[in-house]
C-alpha cells in the first residue's frame, strides 16, 4: 500500500504536515522539491472571477451568447 504526505525537512529531520504519524519502520521514496510552495494571489483572482456573473441564469447566459455568435454568421 502506498501514502503520499506532505512533509518538510527542518535541521536534516523529515517532518510530516499532516497530523499522521509515519511508521517506525519502512521505506520511503523522498522527493526533494527545488522551491517552497507559493501562495496563491488572491487579488487578482478575485477579479477575474467577476466576469462568471454568479447571479446570472447560465441558461439565459447561454442563449444570449449563442444569438450573438449566430448573427455573425
Amino acid at each position: 500500500m502506498y501514502a503520499t504526505m506532505e512533509a518538510d525537512i527542518r535541521k536534516g529531520r523529515v517532518v510530516p504536515l499532516e497530523p499522521k504519524r509515519l511508521p517506525k519502520s519502512g521505506r520511503a521514496l523522498l522527493i526533494i522539491l527545488s522551491q517552497p510552495a507559493q501562495k496563491s494571489q488572491w487579488k487578482p483572482v478575485r477579479a477575474r472571477l467577476g466576469w462568471l456573473r454568479p447571479s446570472e441564469d447560465p441558461v439565459k447566459w447561454q442563449r444570449q451568447i449563442r444569438d450573438e455568435w449566430n448573427g455573425r454568421a
